[in-house]
Order: C-alpha cells, then structure tokens, then sequence
C-alpha cells in the first residue's frame, strides 16, 4: 500500500502561513476527539482571534519522550454483506509511519456450521479449499493521556460463520501507554473504589431494570455479588471531570451495566483535571451544559452545550469572553492535555512543523513469513 499523506485543510495552512506566538496565549490544551469515523486533536489556544490554532488527524500526545500518534485501523474484511473487520489499535511516533501486520485468523469453508448440507463431493473440495474470515472486532479508544490508554473491544462472529450470528461480545481495559496487561481501577485508585464501585453498581442496575431489554439477564442479576469491582473500566468525562465508568457484561450484546463512579481520579492518570470557575457557576451561564474543562490558571474554559463546543475566557472566578466556537455534534473527547506559558509557544512551533512535513498515514503490510 502506497503511503498517503493528510490533506490540510485551509484554515490550517493559513495558520502555518501566519503563525506567530501570541504574547497573550498563556494557556493551551489538546483536545483529542473520537468522531463517528476516526479520531482527531484540536490544538486550542487563547488565542481571542481565532482560538482554534490546528485540527489534526488522529489523536497527538505530548509524551515525555516525544510526540506520539495513536489511533485504530480496520484490517482482514470478512467480505459480505455483513462487511466486517478486524479494528486495531496503533500508537507509533508522531513522524512514523504506523505500520500494521495484517494477520488474519481464517478457517476452511468446509468447517463452517452450514458445509454439511453440500451435495456433491466436487462442491465440498472446493469448499475445503475456501478460506474464510469468521471474526471481527470493533475497536474504541475512550481514554489517552501520556501514560495510559483505555479501549473498549466489542467482537463477535459473522452470521456465515454462527448461524444463529447477531451475538458479540464487548471489553474494555486500561494499560499503560506501551503496555498489554490491564490494570484494575483498585490499582490506579487504591482501595476506595470498592465502596464508591459498590454503590455505583447498585444505581446502574436499579436504573437498568427499569428500562426495556435483556429482561432475562439483568433479573437474574445480583451487582451486590459482583467480585472484582473495577476490574473492566475506563476514564469518561461528565460534569466537568473524568470519572471511572466500571463496566459489567450480564449477556451478550448490548446487555451491560455502566456504571459510573462518583470519584475523581488521580492526577498521575488523568493530568490536570480541576475546573475554573466551578461547574455551578458555568451551569447558570450556559444553558444545556454538557462538558467543560479549563486551563490551571482558570484563564481558558473550553465548555460543550447541545452539539457545539465553545471556547471562553476566564479570571478563574468568573466567566469572560466567549471567543470562538466549533461543531461538536456526535463526539467524545478522551484526551485533555494543557500547555502553559512558554510551553504553549513551543507546542505551537512543533505542531505548525509537523502538519507542514504532513504525518503519514498507517499503512497495511504483508504478515512476516515463517522461517
């Protein structure tokens, strides 16, 4: 596969055409965005001519070694009318091209469910023959921050390969950034969470029978018995700051409990985390306030109301100015990262390089040969 690079949109290249530090851009944060395709970083500085600086492909987080890229690729399609694949996560260098081995789990037709209604011994060697793709994956990232990653995994069958098909299966972990061993919520947040993990529990079942499917799971289901609480979870924003949402599969498919933590979580995980002004005094100047997060100093308040996001300035008591807004219909943020002072010019410089070289795009490989 030929390497492709990301097509900058015009704002973008009249940004590097002019860009200059802003004597008043004390503060910045990277926002990373999961949008209903892929995912990408807005760069957003106080900045009160045009606040949004950079729109990136993928999501870009500052590491202590560097910048970094993360995101997902779908590889082996199952073909069909079902059109499934196989989703991964990469996380490569800013720079680099992430490269993806594409190895694919495939079985004869011969094994599949529906080969023994074959007639004729010339269709059932052909069949034999026949390799197919029988498992796919849907993968999320909901959570980055230099040093964890949380993904969400929902995999399952085609209906080709599981006739009665329809049924998956759904995961999710928290690992370190270059890490695969998940790490419980027990471990990142010490041994309140069995309490607050508890509580949460019996609040989202309580909420779940009460709504409609799954009847015959979830009334079979006792939160109060659950053994390791926090052992499947990830980081999710609401109110104004990440909580732990602790999940539960009790069937298959969407038959789940999410329940969400009244808990904040470190600063080691998440960075800075704090809100200024408070989320009861953004709440009386906003209507439909979903989200809001600002800058340590309380300079910069970047609030989410109905499907935009609006940007703000701040004194840390009282909300300013609103200078600038974007659609934000159909998105999540999972990745808040601040720049301060002189590290706001120095982010500014590098990004404005690196979309000018252009980041190159992941690229699908032959799996290595065996010895």
């Amino acid at each position: 596969m030929l390497m492709r690079r990301y097509i900058l949109p015009l704002f973008s290249l009249a940004f590097i055409a002019n860009a200059a530090p802003n004597a008043a851009a004390q503060s910045g944060v990277l926002i990373g965005v999961a949008t209903p395709d892929d995912y990408e970083t807005l760069w957003i500085v106080r900045d009160a001519t045009r606040p949004v600086h950079a729109t990136l492909h993928d999501l870009l987080v500052p590491r202590p070694d560097g910048w970094w890229r993360v995101g997902t690729l779908p590889i082996c399609p199952t073909g069909g009318p079902e059109a499934q694949a196989m989703e991964v996560l990469w996380r490569v260098r800013a720079d680099s091209a992430p490269l993806i081995a594409e190895i694919c789990h495939e079985v004869p037709a011969s094994e599949l469910p529906n080969a023994a209604s074959v007639a004729s011994e010339a269709a059932a060697d052909s069949l034999g023959k026949m390799m197919v793709r029988c498992s796919w994956s849907r993968t999320e990232i909901k959570f980055v921050s230099p040093e964890y990653v949380a993904v969400g995994e929902r995999s399952g069958q085609t209906e080709e390969c599981e006739p009665r098909g329809g049924r998956w299966y759904q995961t999710y972990y928290v690992s370190r950034f270059n890490g695969d061993s998940s790490l419980t919520l027990t471990e990142v947040a010490g041994p309140r969470v069995d309490s607050a993990g508890r509580v949460a529990h019996v609040r989202a079942e309580a909420e779940r029978r009460r709504g409609e499917g799954c009847t015959h799971a979830v009334a079979s289901f006792d939160s109060t018995r659950v053994l390791e609480v926090g052992g499947e979870w990830y980081p999710a924003r609401a109110s104004g700051r990440w909580v732990p949402v602790l999940f539960t599969q009790i069937g298959t498919s969407d038959c789940r409990l999410d329940a969400v933590a009244d808990m904040a979580l470190a600063s080691s995980l998440t960075g800075v985390d704090s809100l200024r002004p408070r989320w009861s005094v953004l709440a009386r100047q906003m209507d439909g306030l979903r989200d809001a997060l600002s800058s340590p100093s309380g300079d910069l308040v970047v609030a989410r109301v109905s499907d935009s996001l609006v940007v703000y300035l701040s004194d840390g008591e009282r909300l300013g100015r609103r200078i600038g807004a974007l659609p934000f219909a159909h998105r999540e943020i999972v990745m808040i990262q601040w720049a301060t002072g002189r590290t706001v010019a120095r982010w500014d410089a590098e990004i404005a390089a690196m979309m000018r070289r252009g980041l190159p795009a992941p690229q699908i490989v032959p799996p290595p040969t065996a010895p």
